[in-house]
């Protein structure tokens, strides 16, 4: 793991190349990439970025890290902020087809619509290849918050939760397991306002059950950006 201190500018511009580079990499001995994204403004910086880089974006496959439980078409809904700064983007300029980006849709069959998602998912090896992750102010990374219930589950690919700290109440999220699964993680602390996460996030005697994002520091190829100096 890596921790990086820079502008903001800066790390999205760094953030964009490495994953430029490790889509590269990663298609020198495979067909596709999977690519999970989060919701949350903290991360559009990055789509900013990307959205100039050459990337052969029709080999990337989208995946949502979490989603609250709503319709797509809700304001709310984590794929509607990434569609509409970044997947419709990519679209409209023919850079990839609506096939490539694989939305969580909830239909109220909670059940089905996991069992669903893991089978998309399945099909690029039971993981994701990049992940990209915004740190909360309470140092929740997806869906997974300190002393709850998301972080403690030990699910392979997705928890649930009826009954999450920030509203809605209703979210799906990517699993501790399928996140450390991944093989590069990009994370964010940026502005002032997640300062306090940053610090949880460097205590070495907190675990990950009380600031979720330290989870990333066991990946080997991850990195951290911040901002805050």
């Amino acid at each position: 793991m890596q921790l990086i201190t820079n502008s903001k500018e800066n790390i999205e511009i760094k953030a964009a190349s490495l994953i430029k580079q490790k889509i590269e990499i990663l298609l020198k001995s495979q067909k596709f990439v999977s690519f999970a994204v989060p919701g949350g403004r903290s991360v559009l910086g990055v789509f900013d970025k990307l959205k100039n880089e050459k990337i052969d974006w029709k080999k990337v496959h989208f995946f949502m890290i979490d989603e609250r439980l709503v319709p797509l078409e809700s304001e709310e809904s984590n794929f509607k902020l990434a569609n509409d700064s970044f997947f419709s983007y990519l679209v409209q300029k023919g850079k990839i087809s609506k096939k490539n980006i694989h939305p969580f849709i909830y239909t109220g069959k909670l059940d089905l619509d996991l069992e669903k998602y893991r089978k998309e998912i399945d099909v690029f090896g039971e993981k994701f290849d990049i992940t990209l992750l915004g740190a909360g102010e309470d140092g929740h990374i997806a869906a997974l918050f300190p002393r709850h219930e998301t972080i403690k589950s030990d699910k392979k690919y997705f928890v649930t939760t009826f009954n999450s700290p920030k509203p809605p109440k209703g979210r799906m999220s990517a699993s501790r397991n399928i996140i450390t699964r991944s093989n590069l993680v990009i994370l964010l602390f940026l502005g002032q306002g997640k300062r306090n996460a940053l610090e949880n996030f460097r205590n070495d005697s907190l675990k990950a059950e009380e600031c979720p994002a330290k989870i990333v520091s066991e990946i080997r190829d991850s990195y951290v950006f911040t901002d805050i100096r």
